[in-house]
């Protein structure tokens, strides 16, 4: 009778044994403790023998809750190799995120100025990485390229004029700490066209182009005439009073420089 649960709790301790969790001091204890209850469980029986009682009902508990005692050891020794195996990938983790990262740096943009209707800008430098992100004044350039660790080509966004940082940030996050600024100026002036190409004074002249701003000035020869400006891409003034002559015209944006046109109005 007393046979089948020895071999049980003997087949316990040697799965405990057996287990890939029993490899630290912990475990080896736990195995202690299983042997301690084989032990035991032959003492148990060695009573029962000797004194002849009707132990029967009282001997099963006991192996029972010797039984339940093996399991919880080698469950508790299993669990315990889980949450080293946890401990170990959360030390990993915190690693990667603490370990130290190679910042960006940005040495030089080519060219620091452009026009406010967006340019082309190559960005020098060091640790830029693969699918590094470029904003001006917060927001994301366009056509960005990495073509190496120490270079980056992008279009820099439409802005306003004035000062404008630039930000390079990998994927990783990291992103250049010292603050590297371009500047933005009005766009220059396009001329494009005229019309009419003469007249008598008086004439209501047309210039079309484009990046024509509000208070843009017209030089019709060498007189700055104020023009009124349809739109953006359109401008018009009246021809003044004048000797006949062939008149060059010319386009300036407020604070920029004539920018000639290669136009010509001739003046009746």
């Amino acid at each position: 009778m007393q046979a089948a649960p020895v071999l049980a709790i003997s087949a316990t301790r040697a799965a405990a044994i057996d287990a890939p969790a029993q490899t630290g001091t912990l475990e080896a204890k736990l195995v202690d403790l299983l042997a301690k209850m084989t032990s035991a469980n032959a003492s148990l029986e060695a009573i029962v023998k000797n004194t002849g009682a009707d132990w029967s009902g009282t001997w099963w508990i006991l192996v029972a809750a010797l039984g339940i005692l093996a399991a919880a050891a080698v469950g508790l020794a299993l669990h315990l190799s889980h949450v080293k195996t946890v401990a170990r990938k959360l030390d990993d983790l915190v690693h990667a995120m603490t370990a130290p990262r190679s910042l960006p740096s940005i040495a030089d943009i080519d060219p620091r100025r452009g026009a406010v209707t967006g340019f082309d800008i190559t960005i020098s430098g060091s640790n830029f990485q693969a699918g590094a992100a470029v904003r001006v004044r917060g927001n994301f350039a366009t056509n960005v390229e990495v073509r190496s660790a120490a270079e980056i080509r992008a279009r820099a966004p439409a802005g306003t004029p004035g000062e404008a940082e630039v930000v390079v940030q990998n994927p990783d996050g990291a992103r250049n700490a010292t603050p590297v600024f371009l500047t933005y100026v009005p766009a220059e002036p396009v001329v494009r066209g005229i019309h009419p190409a003469d007249g008598p004074a008086g004439t209501t002249l047309v210039v079309y182009g484009a990046n024509f701003q509000p208070g843009a000035i017209v030089r019709l020869g060498h007189a700055d005439i104020a023009a009124t400006r349809n739109s953006e891409n359109d401008l018009s003034i009246l021809v003044p009073l004048g000797p006949p002559g062939d008149l060059a015209v010319a386009v300036r944006n407020p604070g920029g420089a004539d920018r000639p046109s290669g136009k010509v109005f001739s003046r009746s």
